[in-house]
């Protein structure tokens, strides 16, 4: 089928586990891109607790790409989820290296997260200032609204097809993802492995 597409095409098979053999196979040839697929049949709980397409999500030296069942040809519609940080940025520009059709629909959404001191809580108690609260919310919408707008401004030469989506932090922003994906109908979600918090919020783990 990939020759039939027009593509240069080698073959290897190799014993092992599998998780393990194509990390190792993807390191050894240097490979830019792992293209695997996920049954997805237990839905989150599975992608996350141990399967094939999991795991090297999680230790892949590339970029991956885990195609669930139902999509047929070129996604029509693309989810990019974006805190506006360097791999969020990255994502974004992965979509016009090698651009889908120019029909596609995109849609860069962000989460507004705010971590409120320890003294400061989203129940103000007396004593607590509730302008400094509503200055870190401030503060975090801004983030949010500049990641969507920095995501729009590396799309809008490729795809005039675009809208977005702002999310206050309600549920764990992966919940809030995987949510509006189903809602807007989603064909693909692209998105960064860090976040603006650094390597301990791995995207992937959390």
């Amino acid at each position: 089928k990939l020759k039939a597409a027009g593509l240069a095409v080698d073959g290897v098979e190799r014993e092992g586990d599998p998780k393990s053999v194509i990390l190792d196979y993807a390191k050894e040839i240097r490979a830019s891109r792992i293209v695997v697929g996920s049954r997805g049949a237990s839905g989150v709980d599975r992608l996350l607790l141990g399967s094939v397409a999991a795991r090297v999500l999680r230790g892949a030296p590339c970029s991956v790409w885990i195609i669930r069942p139902g999509l047929t040809g070129l996604p029509r519609k693309v989810l990019l989820a974006t805190d506006g940080s360097e791999y969020s940025e990255q994502a974004a520009r992965s979509l016009t290296v090698h651009p889908l059709p120019p029909s596609t629909e995109v849609r860069a959404m962000s989460v507004v997260e705010y971590y409120l001191p320890p003294e400061v809580t989203l129940l103000q108690p007396p004593g607590v200032d509730p302008t400094r609260v509503n200055q870190i919310r401030e503060q975090a919408m801004a983030t949010a609204e500049d990641a969507v707008d920095g995501a729009n401004r590396i799309l809008e030469s490729t795809y005039p097809n675009r809208s977005q989506a702002i999310s206050v932090l309600l549920e764990k922003p992966a919940e809030l993802i995987v949510r509006e994906a189903k809602e807007w109908g989603a064909d693909w979600i692209t998105m960064g492995s860090h976040g603006r918090h650094g390597a301990a919020r791995f995207l992937v783990g959390s």
